[in-house]
């Protein structure tokens, strides 16, 4: 039976068709998210830091080390168009080279964008553009591991229309500005870079990744082995923005440690046979030891030492904490909630206890949160060091209370959030322009529901054929992709990952259930 396939047309030209397909959708997604405003639209994070910094390095000649030049950077927090901003930047005359210090957040994003205003110059439009040579080269290279592989093909193209479907749901991150749409205001408050969403842009290199470890022959020819090696350092780059994207690191390594299990189980194979097996997920394991090993070696060579010091490099306990504001024993008991300034105060107030370092419990929290903005120096490693203190001493103190928040509470919050992408608001103005626009997460609607029948219809007997090990890797992606949102806090920006994987598996088990109807059909009519 071929059921939504096109048996008229041979092997390779499906394949060649479907890499067609891929490059066409490539073309949507860019105007997708044009029209729905994903392009200038950039976040305090990027406005206060990532493009200061990358201004003081590509036009002033400052250091690069993840620092920005004072003078430069501190305008970018007043009032203004972020675009008058940026010109006047770029050209202005430098006086004074005090160091402005990129506090307690990734600092490789800076690189995105110096990449990107090198690339198209000093524009906000560069970032988008950029984005889309990343995906492209991404693609490109899956399409040339996998141009002979009718059901990895299939797979890159869904994770395509899966992207579509997660950038239809951008313009719902900022709830308060799309519920209260103004007839002139901006659709939407983020764009397609914003660097909590890099996940997204990272499918197609891990799907890429776990496809070769998943290969069965030996040796794979030149091209698998440069496109492997082009994914893993294409992923490592947008890790090195986005540290947020460690999810999909345990995504792939699960995939591989899985593959080798499988195949020292499998005790029917020859020896020689299960050595093979395990070469690629073996081979994948290593990679990634070396990329985080590589990256962690440039960071400390690279950063600014002060960095390591008392500016910190990154906030993770801190960010933990707000996340626990989702049960409302921890809000009311220690204060925690979804706000910087609440979860400082309580953090303070704990060191208050005599359990952090000495002066801790003097800091004010507002002076602590201004120096995120170069506005006084506050020690952020020992702020880090009293907030973990504090984590830990309530997974000592209330344990199972604890594990219903990861296991229970927070699940359920990051399915509230993508029951919210499909309901409407009840305001008529915002439900209006997101009928018209499609926008939010609708698997089975309008284009996104288009492009996966035609993905199926070219390819529906190969996908089926490899449905298995499919709906095993969309599993583990998904499931992994629930990483951030449990761990810290729910919502869109978070959940990028989640939402690209949610609509592959959705079209997949759809291809699935149909042709067991129709098998179950044919059955029937044949008694």
């Amino acid at each position: 039976m071929r059921l939504l396939s096109l048996p008229t047309i041979e092997y390779r030209k499906k394949c060649q068709l479907l890499a067609l397909f891929c490059m066409i959708v490539i073309v949507i997604i860019f105007f997708r998210g044009w029209r729905l405003g994903l392009v200038e639209s950039v976040t305090d994070r990027l406005r206060y830091h990532a493009i200061p910094v990358a201004v003081s390095v590509v036009y002033h000649n400052h250091p690069h080390d993840y620092t920005g030049i004072r003078e430069v950077a501190i305008p970018f927090q007043g009032p203004g168009s972020l675009k008058q901003l940026l010109d006047h930047a770029v050209h202005k005359e430098i006086q004074q080279r005090d160091t402005y210090y990129w506090v307690a957040d990734d600092k490789g994003y800076a690189d995105f964008v110096i990449v990107a205003f090198k690339l198209f110059g000093p524009k906000l439009n560069s970032l988008y553009l950029l984005w889309f040579v990343c995906l492209t080269f991404s693609v490109g290279l899956y399409l040339k591991s996998f141009r002979g592989s009718l059901s990895s093909l299939a797979l890159l193209s869904m994770t395509l229309v899966g992207i579509h479907a997660a950038i239809s749901v951008l313009p719902l991150a900022d709830e308060a500005n799309f519920f209260n749409l103004q007839p002139s205001g901006l659709l939407s408050t983020v764009s397609i870079y914003e660097p909590r969403f890099l996940d997204v842009l990272a499918m197609i290199p891990v799907i890429h990744i776990c496809l070769f470890a998943l290969r069965r022959t030996w040796p794979p020819n030149a091209f698998q082995v440069l496109g492997l090696f082009g994914q893993v350092v294409l992923f490592f780059l947008l890790y090195h923005a986005r540290s947020s994207l460690g999810w999909q690191i345990v995504a792939v390594a699960t995939v591989s440690v899985l593959v080798i299990l499988l195949s020292r189980l499998r005790r029917k194979r020859p020896d020689a046979s299960r050595s093979k097996r395990i070469i690629h997920p073996a081979l994948v394991i290593t990679l990634l030891i070396i990329g985080l090993s590589t990256l962690s070696l440039y960071q400390r060579a690279s950063y600014n030492p002060r960095y390591y010091e008392d500016m910190g490099v990154r906030t993770f306990w801190h960010n933990a904490l707000m996340g626990l504001k989702d049960d409302g024993f921890f809000k009311a008991t220690y204060g925690l909630d979804y706000s910087d300034f609440v979860v400082a105060q309580a953090v303070v107030n704990f060191a208050g206890h005599g359990e952090c370092a000495k002066g801790i419990d003097k800091f004010d929290p507002q002076e602590l949160l201004n120096s995120l903005g170069g506005h006084g120096e506050k020690d952020w490693y020992a702020y880090e060091s009293c907030a973990r203190k504090l984590y830990v001493s309530l997974w000592s103190n209330h344990a199972p209370r604890m594990l219903r928040v990861y296991l229970v509470t927070k699940p359920k919050k990051s399915l509230g959030v993508l029951l919210r992408t499909i309901r409407d608001s009840g305001q008529p103005l915002s439900d209006g322009v997101r009928d018209r626009l499609n926008i939010g997460w609708y698997p089975f609607s309008g284009i996104t529901f288009v492009l996966a029948v035609i993905v199926l219809s070219i390819a529906s007997t190969a996908i089926y054929r490899k449905r298995t090990q499919m709906l095993a890797l969309l599993t583990i992606l998904t499931v992994t992709s629930l990483i951030p949102s449990v761990s810290f806090y729910a919502a869109i920006l978070t959940m990028g990952g989640f939402f690209v994987t949610m609509t592959v598996l959705c079209h997949l088990l759809s291809l699935i259930v149909v042709r067991r109807f129709i098998h179950w059909l044919y059955a029937e009519t044949a008694r």
